[in-house]
């Protein structure tokens, strides 16, 4: 499919927008599509930056013929013998070719050299001393190559140097035609037929060289060859085939290789004719990108469905950790019975209880008697111990729950695919057993605190403060623990809080204050309770949270890169 002239402003925006879109594309967890993903997002954000806009944006520029193969084809000995002198490297040692020499006319050298098409390789002298870089492209310029026409020498595609490899693959893709190098005994390997296989897949114009053939095996070599490209859907594409003669300079005889520089001189010989092949070349690539585009996709996707599913994990068991502290709370299983029961003892349950109760003053002058330091020989003081049971409960409650909740999203961030390292940071994070229960013991004492403050304000005028001031500031505490924690359902086991054993703890402090006052101050106190316990047990998720923030995908790119591929698919389609 050609790209119309006249809606190449269109597919320019629309490619810009995808670029800027990809560039904000990560693959933060390790799911099985990741790695897929992430090469497709780096190979089209290069795509477009080495070949696509560039060439989109000078369509008429000189062509780039990429000169590529395997080791030992000869690909720098055929650059040599086209351009009739010896500017490329060429050796029995391998690999020869380390960093790639683009050759071009004079007049055309500012296209190349102002880093236009492949950016991210610096521009050197081929006269420079080559140091093995694998970051650099040497230009050189010769005046026996056809007008409008470049020739890259490429390391080879399987060199035994992986960075050799990548950067072959990379040159290839920002070629405007291959000339695709091969030897006679070399030619059925299987690393070169996967290149040739990706020349179909992007339409590039390309021609196959080849190289090396032993005299008298010629044509048997040549049909064999002829007929394998055919299979792959190059039969189209020029077979020239060169026997092993080399001349004294180490050169294809020009004879030779006269074929080929015939070839691309038709090729690029005015503007229209380079514009043909490139448009071509062009539109293959674009295909190949929007192609590519789908493993991003399909990979974001998948990442945000494993993020969602890891938040949820912690929701899950957010929600059961304060779940249970509250049921803990409403049904009063933190109070042990021995000591409610003492306490209500103290405070005369067992006896006014009998008799409804006789007198809240009284109530009140036995409470403010034993905090005063006289209590009666048969009455212990049990404010103390009421205090020091609730306190020990409530943090054991929120330790507890705090660590099964880490715990609770660990187990199931353990048999998540692609979560092992976000679980494995997390857990590095989490507080230890020792810090956990020293901090649940200062909730409950800054809780504590909380209560004073709400009592105080409830006592605020002046008969209440006096009564307060009578009975005794821990003496109301202790009592609004316990009406907090009263619930009318009671327990099966008989332990516990209950609405019936908190009455007298609710009797006292309808002493002090009035029965509306009883029922804000334990609202309050629930809600103080709920606050802290929240912050508690969010201090055991935090690392999880945090570590799903820091992997956090945005949903809005997935989206944005299927738009832009469907405008490129309009801008392309407007004028067709």
């Amino acid at each position: 499919m050609s790209i119309p002239i006249a809606s190449q402003e269109e597919l320019e925006e629309a490619l810009g927008a995808l670029r800027d879109i990809l560039e904000d594309v990560s693959f933060p967890l390790e799911t099985p599509l990741a790695s897929d993903g992430a090469k497709a997002t780096s190979e089209v954000l290069r795509q477009l930056d080495d070949y696509i806009l560039p060439r989109l944006s000078r369509i008429d520029a000189p062509l780039l013929a990429v000169v590529g193969g395997s080791t030992g084809a000869g690909k720098s000995t055929l650059v040599n013998s086209l351009l009739g002198e010896n500017v490329a490297k060429a050796t029995a040692i391998r690999p020869t070719t380390r960093r790639p020499l683009l050759v071009h006319r004079e007049e055309d050298g500012a296209w190349f050299a102002d880093q236009s098409i492949l950016p991210s390789l610096a521009r050197v002298q081929s006269t420079d001393v080559d140091d093995g870089a694998h970051s650099e492209l040497a230009l050189a310029d010769s005046k026996e190559l056809p007008e409008g026409i470049a020739l890259l020498d490429s390391p080879d595609i399987d060199s035994v140097v992986e960075d050799n490899r990548r950067l072959a693959a990379q040159l290839l893709a920002a070629a405007d035609l291959w000339l695709f190098v091969t030897s006679a005994a070399r030619y059925a390997d299987a690393i070169p037929w996967s290149m040739l296989n990706e020349a179909v897949s992007r339409d590039i114009v390309i021609a196959v060289v080849l190289n090396r053939v032993p005299s008298g095996v010629g044509a048997q070599v040549r049909s064999d060859l002829s007929h394998r490209l055919a299979e792959r859907g190059l039969g189209h594409a020029p077979l020239f085939a060169i026997s092993e003669r080399i001349d004294g300079d180490g050169r294809i005889p020009s004879e030779d290789v006269a074929p080929i520089k015939t070839w691309l001189a038709g090729l690029s010989h005015d503007g229209p004719a380079r514009a043909s092949v490139a448009r071509q070349t062009l539109a293959g690539a674009v295909d190949s990108l929007i192609e590519q585009c789908d493993p991003i996709v399909e990979g974001l996707k998948e990442q945000i469905d494993l993020q969602r599913a890891m938040r949820g994990d912690i929701a899950r068991a957010d929600g059961v950790a304060i779940g249970s502290i509250i049921a803990s709370v409403e049904d009063g299983r933190l109070v042990r019975r021995e000591a409610l029961s003492r306490w209500n003892d103290a405070v005369g349950a067992n006896r006014t209880m009998r008799s409804i109760v006789g007198s809240v003053g009284g109530i009140r002058d036995r409470v403010a008697g034993w905090l005063k330091g006289k209590p009666k020989a048969n009455d212990p003081l049990p404010v103390a111990e009421i205090e020091a049971n609730l306190e020990a409960a409530l943090a054991a409650s929120l330790t507890a729950e705090a660590e099964r909740a880490a715990r609770s999203v660990d187990d199931a961030w353990r048999q998540r695919s692609g979560a092992e390292a976000s679980r494995a940071a997390a857990g590095e994070s989490v507080r230890p057993n020792d810090e956990r229960g020293r901090q649940a013991v200062e909730t409950v004492r800054r809780w504590r605190q909380a209560l004073a403050a709400i009592v105080q304000e409830q006592g605020g005028g002046k008969a209440a403060s006096e009564r307060a001031a009578s009975v005794g500031a821990k003496a109301i505490e202790a009592a609004l623990i316990i009406v907090t924690f009263a619930s009318a359902k009671g327990l099966a086991n008989g332990d516990g809080v209950t609405g019936g054993t908190a009455a007298p703890s609710r009797k006292l402090l309808e002493a002090v204050f009035d029965g509306d006052a009883v029922r804000k101050m334990a609202k309050r106190a629930r809600e103080e309770l709920l606050v802290r316990a929240r912050k508690f047990v969010g201090a055991d998720l935090d690392p999880f949270r945090d570590v799903c923030r820091e992997a956090e995908t945005d949903p809005g790119i997935a989206v944005g890169i299927q738009t832009a591929c469907d405008d490129i698919e309009s801008a392309r389609e407007e004028k067709g």
